[in-house]
């Protein structure tokens, strides 16, 4: 049995630069989904935010969102290690 003794969490940039989060959800995610489901970048961008804004609904739940990625039908794991190299960390934390 593993124990942690501190767990770390990021909520919008407190630890982590946002710019990762922004570019992954709202240019890397859509182009992956234009190219999968043979749209232009323009109409896999739109259908994101609509998707994006049922997630993030006041009362969505976990499972809510899990289920709004899964209807994506994308590998989410490998397209954020497909941009991890853009992640960094804020200055001093």
């Amino acid at each position: 049995m593993v124990t942690y003794r501190h767990v770390l969490l990021d909520m919008d940039g407190t630890l982590l630069d946002l710019h990762y989060d922004n570019h992954f959800w709202l240019e890397h995610v859509p182009r992956r989904y234009a190219e999968k489901h043979a749209l232009s970048l323009e109409a896999a961008k739109d259908a994101m935010r609509g998707r994006y804004k049922q997630i993030r609904r006041p009362r969505s739940t976990g499972i809510g969102v899990i289920t709004g990625l899964r209807e994506l039908d994308l590998d989410i794991a490998l397209l954020k290690e497909e941009v991890d190299h853009l992640i960094s960390v804020h200055p001093h934390v």
